[in-house]
């Protein structure tokens, strides 16, 4: 059984006339750490700029298929 509290504070984003800069935020969560491939950053890149860049069916398809090759590289079935 888990025995951590429920909390809701990492829902607690409040952020008003703020650019949220991907580079820095891959730095502040260290993603090169967590995923030395670049697709967790390239993911940051293509939601920061999300229908924006290219159209959203585009920038749809990008997230799917960066995914799918992390899970490749990850050895990780979507399947199942």
């Amino acid at each position: 059984m888990n025995n951590k509290k429920w909390s809701n504070s990492h829902y607690s984003y409040k952020y008003k006339d703020m650019i949220i800069d991907p580079y820095f935020v891959s730095k502040t969560w260290k993603l090169g750490e967590k995923d030395n491939t670049g697709i967790l950053f390239h993911c940051l890149k293509t939601i920061a700029r999300f229908g924006t860049k290219n159209d959203k069916k585009r920038e749809i398809k990008a997230l799917y298929n960066q995914i799918k090759r992390l899970a490749e590289l990850e050895d990780v079935d979507l399947e199942k």
